[in-house]
C-alpha cells in the first residue's frame, strides 16, 4: 500500500487544472494502487484531453489483487462538470459490458448531481489518498473554504475476523454534495454506504456510514481515545471495515495522521472534520427505544486509512 498527497484546484475553467485534479485520482488507481484499466470502448484519458469536457467523460479501473481473478472489482470513474462545478462520479460493480456500463453493480453517485457545490477556484487544496491493488481511499479538496466541496471515496473488500480481505462483498463509501442521482434538489453533503455482493447484487444504499458512536463530545475515557469502526453490511452486520473509522472532533486534530491499533496491528489514519454534515456520517440504532429512527452523532470526524 502507498499514499499520495497533492495540492489540486477545484476548477473546470482551465484545462491544465482539470487535467491536474483528474490526474490525481487516475494516478492513485493506476500507479499508487496498481489497479489496471479495463478494455471498454468509449473511455477518455482526462489528463490528455484537448479541452475541458462540457459534461462527463469516464475511465474504468479494475482491482488487481489476488482475489480479482475470481471476485473482480470494477470502478467506473466519471470526470467532468455538473452544475458548472468540478464533479466526480463513482459506480462500483463486478464487471462491465465492454462499452462503458458497469454490470453486477450498485448505484451511481455523482458529486453536485442536482446542485452546485461551493465556488470554483484555481487555488490548490489538499487531495489525500492511499491505495493498494484491491482497495482505495481518497479525499478531494479537503481544505476548500466551502465545507460542501470535499469529496470522499473509499472502496474495500469485506473483512473477516482477522482483518483480511474476503471474496464475499465489496463496500463503497461515498460522501459528496447532492450526490444522489434522481434524489431531488439536494442542497447538502450526503454520506452513503453501499454493499455489492460478489455475486453481482447491489445492496441498499445506506443513508449513513454504519457505525456505533457516542453522542458525547468526546469518546475518550482516561488515557483511552476511541476510533469507532464502520461495519460491512452484506445483508447482516459483518466485520468492521479496516479502512474507514469515525471519531469525535474533540479527540483528533484536523489534517493529522494517527497511528491506531485495529485488528491487532497499528495502522495510520488521516483525520478530517471539515466536511459538511459530519453529524450525519454515522447513525446510532437505539433498539427497543425507537426502532424506526436513526439518531445522528454530532461533532464527529472522519478517519480513513492512509498508509
Amino acid at each position: 500500500m502507498a499514499t499520495l498527497f497533492q495540492s489540486q484546484p477545484f476548477d473546470i475553467t482551465v484545462l491544465a487544472n482539470f487535467q491536474a485534479w483528474t490526474g490525481f485520482i487516475r494516478t492513485l488507481f493506476l500507479t499508487t494502487g496498481a489497479w489496471t484499466q479495463s478494455s471498454d470502448t468509449g473511455q477518455t484519458n482526462p489528463t490528455t484531453v484537448g479541452s475541458v469536457p462540457a459534461g462527463l467523460i469516464y475511465e474504468i479501473y479494475k482491482a488487481s489483487d489476488t482475489l480479482a481473478a475470481t471476485t473482480p472489482i470494477f470502478v467506473k470513474v466519471e470526470y467532468g462538470q455538473q452544475s458548472s462545478r468540478a464533479t466526480i462520479g463513482i459506480t462500483v460493480g463486478t464487471g462491465s459490458n465492454g462499452t462503458g456500463t458497469i454490470t453486477g453493480g450498485g448505484t451511481r453517485f455523482l458529486a453536485s448531481a442536482t446542485n452546485s457545490a461551493g465556488t470554483g477556484s484555481t487555488t490548490g487544496y489538499d487531495c489525500i489518498g492511499s491505495a493498494d491493488s484491491g482497495s482505495i481511499r481518497f479525499l478531494m479538496w479537503r481544505n476548500n473554504p466551502s465545507a460542501s466541496v470535499p469529496v470522499f471515496v473509499a472502496i474495500e473488500r469485506e473483512k473477516d475476523s482477522t482483518g483480511a480481505a474476503t471474496s464475499n462483498s465489496i463496500t463503497l463509501y461515498y460522501a459528496a454534495y447532492a450526490a444522489d442521482i434522481g434524489g431531488g434538489s439536494q442542497t447538502q453533503t450526503v454520506w452513503r454506504q453501499q454493499t455489492i455482493l460478489s455475486t453481482g447484487a447491489g445492496g441498499n444504499v445506506e443513508p449513513a456510514f454504519l457505525t456505533f458512536q457516542t453522542c458525547l463530545g468526546s469518546a475518550g475515557l482516561g488515557a483511552n481515545v476511541a476510533a469507532v469502526p464502520t461495519f460491512h453490511m452484506p445483508g447482516y452486520i459483518a466485520c468492521a471495515s479496516l479502512d474507514v473509522l469515525i471519531g469525535k472532533q474533540n479527540d483528533w486534530a484536523e489534517a493529522s495522521t494517527n497511528s491506531i491499533t485495529h485488528y491487532g496491528a497499528a495502522h495510520n489514519y488521516y483525520c478530517t472534520k471539515l466536511m459538511q454534515n459530519l453529524n450525519l456520517v454515522g447513525g446510532l440504532w437505539y433498539v427497543g427505544y425507537q426502532t424506526n429512527n436513526i439518531f445522528t452523532s454530532s461533532n464527529s470526524c472522519l478517519l480513513f486509512r492512509y498508509e
